[in-house]
């Protein structure tokens, strides 16, 4: 954001996906620049083409940071071990 790096470990990450395609991410993380400070924030999701696409809006954002619109696209699936 305006060039600077934001530097989190994620200490909790949590999504649910719903029958009707949304989703709702909800995250937790602890700045690395200021130890203990801890961020959370939700984000909803329309789940497109049987789980491979995701368009999301991030709901709340505890750092105020500007709010996203997201369109994630899975580009390969791994093999299962």
């Amino acid at each position: 954001m305006a060039g600077s790096i934001f530097n989190f470990t994620f200490s909790s990450l949590s999504m649910t996906v719903n029958p009707d395609c949304t989703a709702t991410l909800k995250w937790s993380a602890v700045s690395k620049q200021a130890p203990g400070q801890t961020f959370t924030g939700d984000m909803k999701f329309v789940v497109l083409n049987w789980g491979n696409q995701l368009i999301g809006l991030e709901t709340s954002d505890s750092m105020g940071l500007p709010i996203d619109l997201l369109d994630l696209k899975r580009i390969s699936v791994l093999p299962p071990n």
